[in-house]
C-alpha cells in the first residue's frame, strides 16, 4: 500500500471573496499552506508509505511553497473539474494505491484527524476491497475525500450543486463510502465571518498553539 495526501490550493487569488487587502491575503494563504502541509506530514502516525504534496496552478505561489520546503504538484490552469482530473490522473500515473484530497482552506485540520480518516479507509478496504471516506464541510460541501484505489470514483464538482448530496446518491455497493463528520474538517474559510470562527476555536485549543495562520487570523479579526 502506497498512499498520497494532496492539499489543493488555488494560489494567491484563492481567497478573493474574503475581501482582505492583498498583503494580508497572501500572508494568510502562505500560512495555511505551511500549517496544513507540515501539520499533516509531520504528525500522522500511519505506518504505510505515504507522501504529501500541495497542488496548485499558481506558479508564483508554487515557487514560494518550494522555498518553504513544501513538495509541490504544478497543475495546468483550468476550471475546477479540470484541476481535479489532473490531480487524480497524476496520483494514478504515480502508482499510488490510495489518494486523500484535502481542501486548502480548512485551518483546523490536524494530523490526528488524518490518522482517523486513514483508519476508516483501511477498515473499508479490509471489508470490501475498496473504500471511500468523506469529510463534509459547511453547506453540504466536501473538504476531504479519501479513496482506495486512487481512481475508484472520478472526483467532480458541479457548480451550484451540493457535492455531499451527489456523493450520498452514489451506489454504495459500487462506491462503498463512509461519511465522517468532524469540526476540524467542517469549517472552511469561505466567508469573512469564518475567519472569526476559526480564530476563536484556535485561541481556545492548544492543538493550534504554533499555527502561523492563528497569528494572522488574530491580526485580521482585531483590525
Amino acid at each position: 500500500m502506497k498512499g498520497v495526501t494532496i492539499i489543493l490550493m488555488k494560489g494567491y487569488d484563492g481567497k478573493s471573496r474574503l475581501s482582505l487587502n492583498q498583503k494580508i491575503s497572501m500572508e494568510l494563504i502562505e500560512a495555511l499552506a505551511s500549517d496544513l502541509y507540515f501539520t499533516v506530514s509531520e504528525t500522522e502516525t500511519c505506518k504505510e508509505p505515504w507522501d504529501y504534496f500541495i497542488a496548485t496552478p499558481d506558479k508564483t505561489f508554487s515557487k514560494q511553497c518550494a522555498k518553504n520546503n513544501i513538495s509541490i504538484i504544478d497543475l495546468m490552469p483550468g476550471e475546477l473539474n479540470s484541476i481535479l482530473h489532473q490531480i487524480q490522473h497524476w496520483a494514478v500515473k504515480k502508482s499510488y494505491d490510495a489518494l486523500i484530497l484535502c481542501a486548502g482552506d480548512i485551518p483546523l485540520l490536524t494530523g490526528v484527524l488524518m490518522d482517523f480518516i486513514k483508519k476508516k479507509l483501511f477498515l473499508g478496504l479490509a471489508k470490501k476491497g475498496k473504500s471511500i471516506v468523506i469529510c463534509p464541510s459547511k453547506n453540504d460541501g466536501v473538504s476531504i475525500i479519501a479513496m482506495s484505489p486512487a481512481n475508484l470514483w472520478t472526483i467532480t464538482s458541479e457548480k451550484g450543486v451540493n457535492n455531499l448530496k451527489v456523493i450520498e446518491g452514489l451506489d454504495r455497493e459500487k462506491y462503498p463510502y463512509q461519511i465522517m463528520n468532524d469540526f476540524r474538517a467542517y469549517l472552511d474559510l469561505d466567508h469573512y465571518e469564518d475567519l472569526f470562527s476559526a480564530c476563536k476555536i484556535m485561541e481556545k485549543n492548544p492543538d493550534y498553539e504554533n499555527r502561523l495562520s492563528k497569528k494572522i487570523l488574530g491580526e485580521i479579526v482585531t483590525v
